[in-house]
């Protein structure tokens, strides 16, 4: 079977959009979405319309192989050769004809839109119906790990929180939080109402405390930046109002039930902040050079039941250095971007604040839309 450009480059970025939900599933102890990436990478960079600069990162890979070889242990050097595919593969993709980028948005809005709308369900039938419909096929070919549904039944148990296809209700948030940005800033996307309305319904139903209030934090940035323009539309157009209440009586309903009530325990006790946010005083334990320049990436002393943002995980391996380093690199990316995707970066980096995005799967996606982006302008041709 002859596979053409067209048919690699929509595996390439379908892998991509889709890594943050099959990291959940394996096969044969490699994570599927791992596998995916790496195999659309190769075949991408052999068949695919745009090019893949190989060379830089098989000088990376021969260094980890040496640090094995000198005495890292297995873990450690399989743990750095995934976050180092998943941070540089964006940078060493090259897109000869410039329409990757709007492919991956395209895939990406599309794919959160039915995660939302299945989450959507899901609270309707729990809530209602009071069947739970589960996101995880815990007995499919590429099973989830035991951890993934420990962590998936006890956000379900803990004040019946749900997070659709994702382990929890954060994780589905961040995702969907990057579609809804892309969305909620590009004026000329045709349906933006209708996608908006869904992903912030969905948002809302996963009763995720960081989705909650990040969302909101962008739409009071996007009222900030459009407030006349705003009332001019309401003014223009009854309908809006009639969406309003439509959304009152939604969040109405939510505010009764038992997971809107943990959610307010947990943001009046703070006790969502105490846990996204432990890494920081973890780091006073440090000594000046480790913070500086980080402890490298071994988190076998680590205690399991200390929590690391993006940001403190990025200073426990790399330091303070390491951070400002990729940091200064994001914001450089952004540099004469639409603004779309500055607040594309913009929320990548808040969420690093309480989440653990910016290693995983999910920074992975966010980096290469940024990148492609960046791409279409050949800010790296040479």
């Amino acid at each position: 079977m002859k596979i053409n450009s067209f048919t690699v480059d929509n595996l390439f970025v379908t892998s991509a959009v889709l890594a943050p939900i099959l990291v959940l599933y394996s096969a044969g102890g490699v994570s599927l979405a791992l596998i995916m990436i790496i195999v659309s990478s190769f075949l991408f960079a052999i068949k695919g319309n745009c090019s893949v600069r190989l060379l830089p990162y098989c000088f990376l890979l021969g260094v980890v192989v040496i640090l094995h070889l000198l005495g890292a242990s297995i873990s450690v050097a399989f743990r750095t050769f995934q976050y180092e595919l998943l941070l540089i593969l964006p940078f060493l993709v090259y897109d000869k004809s410039g329409g990757l980028c709007s492919k991956c948005v395209s895939l990406y809005r599309n794919i959160a839109l039915i995660c939302s709308l299945f989450l959507i369900f899901q609270y309707l039938m729990l809530y209602i119906v009071h069947i739970y419909v589960p996101g995880i096929l815990a007995n499919s070919i590429f099973p989830p790990s035991e951890s993934i549904l420990r962590e998936a039944s006890r956000s379900l148990e803990n004040g019946r929180r749900l997070s659709g296809v994702f382990s929890e209700p954060a994780t589905f948030s961040v995702y969907v939080l990057g579609a809804m940005v892309l969305t909620l800033f590009d004026e000329f996307f045709e349906r933006r109402k209708v996608f908006l309305a869904v992903y912030s319904l969905g948002i809302l139903c996963s009763v995720s405390s960081t989705g909650i209030l990040t969302m909101l934090a962008f739409y009071a940035i996007y009222v900030f930046f459009n407030i006349s323009y705003i009332f001019e539309k309401i003014n223009k157009n009854a309908k809006i109002l009639f969406v309003l209440l439509i959304v009152a009586v939604c969040i109405i309903l939510m505010l009764r039930s038992d997971a809107w009530l943990l959610f307010s325990y947990r943001i009046a006790g703070g006790q969502s902040a105490s846990v996204r946010f432990e890494g920081y005083s973890f780091l006073q334990n440090f000594t000046l050079q480790d913070l500086v320049f980080g402890k490298g990436m071994d988190l076998e002393s680590l205690d399991n039941k200390i929590y690391l943002s993006g940001f403190t995980r990025y200073v426990y391996y790399f330091g303070f250095l390491g951070l400002f380093l990729w940091v200064a690199m994001l914001l450089a990316l952004l540099r004469n971007l639409s603004i779309e995707y500055k607040a594309f970066g913009l929320v990548f980096l808040i969420l690093n604040l309480g989440e653990s995005t910016m290693l995983g799967f999910a920074g992975y996606l966010f980096f290469l839309i940024i990148c492609l982006k960046k791409n279409e302008k050949s800010y790296f041709a040479y």
